[in-house]
């Protein structure tokens, strides 16, 4: 199936009267519908759309969303934060209720992708099942690698440097890994460069983002997903450990599904035929 030729761009206009970019494939008025999003760093219409393309071929129209100041959608990297990937996520809900129908699902790609999907199906009940390839545990910040005390004080570091320097990037270099298909993993990273030559430079507004869903006393993470929920493990991940994923699944209460992927955290874009078949059966099962 020549999928490439039948995705459209469109733009969906969010509550800053700002618009998201989005990269749409339309199948049926009356189809189920999928919302993905992505580690919030590149656009979905970069290499990494290998990652949701597959979906095509399952009946699904599909909305691949860039949050705001990110990748080709407009708004200004300064004001991201958590609360703005909810409104911006909302807005396309809105979006998809008022041309399609209200059955939608979500899967949150990538590994930071999945955290920030989490923390949306955690606020809402707006999207009837959702697949996540990254998770994240509140107050678990084990996968960050540094101890809890430190971590709590680079947030607060950081959001007072914010202030001052609202357009500091700061560099964390990719952790080490020397295990399981170690070369194919590096070589993602190699192809990823090549498109952000500023990939390991991280711009401090997602940082915090990120940190205020594991620490701020109000993160929605804390409150978990309630609708049907599948989540992937990468075996041999350079970020995750096996017990930080079964430690998350374990503490679900909704109904769930635990996939296993006997390889690298990037599978996601080596493996995403199979793991786009795992999403679509799970979307299909809850439609």
């Amino acid at each position: 199936m020549a999928i490439e030729n039948t995705w459209k761009e469109i733009y969906i206009p969010n509550k800053k009267g700002t618009n998201l970019f989005c990269n749409h494939y339309y199948n049926d008025k009356d189809a189920p519908n999928i919302i993905y999003i992505q580690t919030p760093i590149g656009s979905v219409k970069s290499f990494l759309k290998k990652a949701y393309e597959p979906l095509a071929q399952y009946g699904f129209n599909i909305f691949a969303v860039d949050f705001s100041g990110i990748g080709k959608s407009m708004g200004n990297i300064t004001d991201f934060s958590r609360q703005g990937t909810v409104d911006d996520l909302d807005c396309c809900v809105e979006y998809i209720c008022e041309r399609f129908t209200g059955d939608i699902h979500l899967y949150a790609g990538t590994g930071t992708g999945g955290i920030f999907g989490e923390y949306y199906a955690s606020t809402t009940d707006k999207i009837r099942s959702f697949a996540q390839y990254g998770v994240g545990i509140y107050g678990d910040v084990s996968i960050i690698r540094y101890p809890k005390w430190i971590t709590k004080m680079f947030y607060i570091l950081l959001k007072g440097i914010a202030k001052v320097m609202p357009r500091l990037r700061i560099f964390f270099p990719l952790p080490k890994y020397s295990g399981y298909h170690a070369e194919l993993d590096n070589t993602f990273y190699e192809m990823a460069l090549q498109e952000y030559p500023d990939l390991f430079k991280q711009d401090i507004h997602l940082m915090i983002a990120l940190l205020g869903m594991f620490l701020d006393k109000e993160s929605a993470l804390k409150l978990l997903p309630q609708c049907p929920t599948l989540v992937f493990e990468t075996l041999h991940d350079r970020y995750f450990s096996k017990e930080y994923f079964r430690k998350y699944y374990d503490i679900l209460t909704c109904e769930k599904k635990l996939y296993s992927i006997n390889d690298i955290h990037n599978s996601y874009y080596f493996h995403s035929d199979e793991i786009c078949k795992e999403v679509a059966k799970w979307f299909i099962a809850h439609a």
